[in-house]
């Protein structure tokens, strides 16, 4: 691995997600280059996300972009594909680990985040979160409506992984939310959909 600089055993990674559905990899690369991937990210375009959306009328107040195909972004997130597959090797994924979205999330400072619901059923293996810019709280609920179960606080440099469908052979889909948006954030986020190629 090049890229991360995964402190945990596998062993103790895995059963921590296994626990606890997320987990919190602190300082997984290093500030500069959380700097210099935010600086990319702060050049590129973004969509202001609908205030309240879907049937729960879900509110966000957060703008998110495609990373870029080519440049420092674009090799963070190929590095970071395969530093985790190498990490978890075989019998983890239901599918071959191979991020098929990468999206940037740019939070204003003292925004109101985005309130607890669950991500699509399509995506597959991890969420992967990393950090590039200011601060945010990640919070896993027992289920819509339930009490907080884990607060997760990512800074520039930290990664955080999130169970999804087919990790372990299991179908779960956490319930999460952030808030606590402290400076202006800018997050990496990776997914992976079913049948993504």
């Amino acid at each position: 691995m090049n890229t991360l600089t995964i402190r945990s055993s596998r062993r103790t990674l895995l059963a921590q997600l296994r626990g606890n559905d997320a987990i919190l990899l602190p300082g997984a690369f290093s500030l500069e280059l959380a700097s210099h991937l935010a600086v990319e990210a702060a050049e590129l375009d973004y969509v202001v996300q609908k205030e309240y959306a879907g049937p729960r009328q879900v509110r966000q107040q957060v703008a998110s972009t495609s990373a870029p195909l080519t440049g420092a972004l674009a090799e963070f997130c190929q590095g970071v594909e395969a530093d985790l597959r190498q990490f978890f090797g075989e019998g983890v994924f239901e599918q071959a680990l191979h991020f098929t979205e990468h999206k940037i999330q740019r939070y204003e400072d003292g925004s109101h985040g985005i309130d607890p619901h669950r991500d699509h059923s399509i995506n597959l293996n991890l969420i992967v979160l990393c950090g590039l810019q200011g601060s945010g709280r990640f919070t896993v609920y027992e289920d819509l409506g339930g009490p907080a179960t884990l607060h997760l606080t990512t800074t520039p440099g930290d990664v955080l992984l999130l169970a999804s469908p087919g990790f372990l052979g299991r179908s779960i889909c956490p319930v999460h939310g952030v808030d606590q948006i402290k400076g202006k954030r800018y997050l990496l986020a990776l997914r992976q959909e079913k049948g993504g190629s």
